[in-house]
């Protein structure tokens, strides 16, 4: 930390990580103690290190978040802690955007984040008021450029998921910080290259390329996928990640009970209905897919903002 040079652009947050959780960590206590945030421009701090040093960062910068190693007390990376730290944040950031607060003030009408507006949309299907029908047990998914926002039926879930439903509540949503094909571009090309089954993706997708040579590129680093490959890529985690319940705060589903998969958003609109569901064949195999509707029109946001009658 203390070789940097720092970085003149603003970020949102900075995360600062280092060293195992161990007791011993004088080198580690001595960088951070030299460590200038000055050199940098950003709204938030985070100590994403070895825990014994944690006090000792927040004595030194007060403001800071803490957030659980994700190396632990090994070597094994495992960064679940901070992909929800930053999926918080970022929620947080949507309500609570700088300048948000104040034109509320100024307007009749509520300003609403995207995941909410879309919510409301879906829960408009769910309510049969709109021209969009429910066919059962249903999930809709927002792949857009900086995440993929899941929103589902409670009728879903898995009866032995560790993560329930609000009780009382028939649809919940969640969503996937480090999925979409812009701004989280990196994140999800990364997720693909080490996928295990990066090759049954390939081969539901890639259709008249050489599944063979593009899986040896992709594994190399040689090969920069399309945003059409990036887009059936955060289908294809955000159903595993819901199919497993492995997300802290996703509940796990069957998909077999889903009767419809509603796919939005902007990324969405260059995928075909076809090669969609042979990806999700990927998760529910031998017991009938689901129906894919693609909202090529963006009738589930013109239903979520013109929608009033939440109930």
């Amino acid at each position: 930390m203390d070789d940097q040079i720092g970085n003149p652009d603003h970020v949102d947050i900075v995360i600062v990580g280092g060293g195992i959780d161990c007791a011993q960590a004088a080198p580690l206590e001595q960088r951070l103690r030299r460590f200038d945030a000055s050199k940098y421009r950003f709204s938030a701090l985070a100590y994403a290190g070895n825990r014994y040093c944690a006090d000792l960062f927040v004595e030194l910068f007060p403001q800071t978040t803490v957030i659980a190693n994700p190396l632990s007390e090994g070597l094994r990376s495992k960064s679940t802690s901070v992909f929800e730290a930053i999926r918080c944040a970022y929620l947080d950031d949507l309500v609570h955007r700088q300048g948000i607060s104040d034109l509320r003030k100024s307007l009749s009408k509520t300003i609403r984040p995207t995941p909410e507006v879309v919510n409301r949309g879906f829960q408009r299907i769910v309510f049969n008021c709109s021209r969009i029908e429910a066919l059962g047990p249903c999930m809709l998914l927002d792949i857009g450029g900086a995440t993929t926002d899941l929103h589902y039926t409670a009728d879903i879930i898995r009866e032995d998921s560790e993560e329930k439903a609000l009780p009382g509540s028939s649809v919940g949503r969640y969503v996937f910080t480090d999925l979409g094909i812009v701004a989280s571009r990196d994140s999800t090309l990364l997720q693909l290259r080490d996928h295990p089954r990066l090759y049954d993706l390939l081969g539901r997708i890639a259709e008249d390329d050489d599944v063979r040579e593009m899986y040896q590129a992709l594994r190399e680093g040689e090969f920069e996928p399309s945003p059409r490959l990036l887009s059936y890529t955060c289908l294809f985690i955000a159903l595993e990640r819901f199919a497993n319940g492995s997300t802290p705060g996703l509940p796990s589903a069957d998909l077999s009970k889903v009767a419809q998969i509603i796919l939005t958003g902007g990324a969405a609109q260059i995928l075909n209905v076809s090669v969609a569901s042979r990806v999700v064949d990927l998760f529910v195999r031998g017991q009938g897919n689901p129906h894919i509707l693609i909202d090529r029109c963006y009738r589930i946001w013109v239903d979520g903002i013109t929608w009033s009658a939440i109930r």
